[in-house]
């Protein structure tokens, strides 16, 4: 899945209402960590995910509509105690 803020809605606080509710669906839920991609390009989203806690784990090749690009990997872990316990289950 995909999301993107065109440029009309950019600027509005938009993509910080998003992740905040991704977060907090993420923590009711017992989501222990949220992935995502980005392209490296894209500095502003970047800045936002790191604003939120993201980080960089993996940089990585993107593969969109047929054509590649330098993208990262980036990760927020919302319960350490929860995805420890992830991690050894699987």
């Amino acid at each position: 899945m995909g999301i993107v803020i065109t440029k009309t809605y950019r600027g509005g606080g938009l993509a910080i209402r998003l992740i905040e509710e991704l977060v907090r669906l993420a923590s009711q839920n017992n989501v222990s960590r949220i992935s995502l991609t980005v392209l490296s390009e894209n500095q502003t989203a970047i800045n936002l995910y790191h604003m939120f806690g993201f980080n960089i784990v993996n940089h990585i090749i993107a593969n969109l509509n047929g054509k590649s690009y330098p993208a990262y990997e980036m990760t927020l872990v919302l319960s350490r105690s929860s995805a420890q316990q992830n991690d050894k289950e699987e």
